[in-house]
């Protein structure tokens, strides 16, 4: 998602501050405290968009850099968010179900009996402000709290749902029902905007933190030597 290196100058670096074997340390120090400052603004940016819990957020995660290896990464979770994770709403002449943001199931009985048709289908939030409905997508009363649909994934969720409008069996359970899959994390993360920003971030952290850890270093190296 986001990779940070540091190695062209680090010769000249440490020749010209004198720090020796000590300057990949400042430069780590300096790379880590980009890339989380960068993961912090990754994060908002995403959240400014979509409608994605901490929860699912937190997979925004980094891989630090070492002395050793002089390289910091972003990286973030490719694995596709439930539907039922951004707000799902069901609603029938009786009842509404709906799904918290802790993954609890709510039924709430209607005051009034509807006149019109109920709402067909289910309803979810994936952009902020923005609620879009799936005409065949259901949810089950005291069954799982998740969003399901008549069909199945091909190839995996990256192959995309094909939905099924006949029975396979003619009595009993009507499968395959599955739950369905909304964006990942990674497809909401990797954009222009967001990309971006994390840039800009880390070139505005990375020279200030490197210049405050080399002289932090420098000046225990000399009070050591004195």
């Amino acid at each position: 998602m986001l990779r940070i290196s540091f190695k062209r100058a680090i010769e000249d670096l440490r020749s010209a501050k004198g720090l020796g074997s000590q300057l990949p340390t400042a430069v780590a120090r300096a790379l880590n405290e980009s890339i989380l400052a960068a993961r912090t603004v990754g994060r908002r940016s995403v959240k400014q968009v979509y409608n994605i819990s901490q929860r699912y957020l937190s997979t925004i995660s980094t891989i630090k850099a070492t002395r050793v290896l002089l390289t910091a990464k972003v990286l973030a979770d490719k694995t596709p968010i439930p539907l039922d994770a951004f707000s799902p709403k069901f609603s029938t002449h009786q009842r509404s179900i709906t799904i918290s943001r802790k993954g609890l199931q709510r039924v709430k009985n209607n005051r009034r009996r509807l006149r019109t048709p109920a709402f067909r289908g289910v309803s979810v939030e994936i952009f902020r402000n923005n609620r879009i409905a799936i005409p065949f997508a259901f949810m089950k009363e005291g069954g799982a709290a998740r969003v399901f649909a008549r069909g199945e994934y091909r190839k995996g969720a990256t192959g995309g749902f094909t939905r099924r409008t006949k029975r396979v069996r003619k009595s009993g359970s009507d499968i395959p029902i599955k739950p369905l899959l909304g964006v990942s994390v990674y497809a909401a993360a990797v954009n222009d905007k967001t990309k971006k920003e994390m840039q800009v971030k880390v070139k505005q952290i990375f020279p200030v933190s490197l210049n405050r850890n080399v002289n932090y270093l420098l000046n225990r190296t000399k009070r050591s030597a004195g």
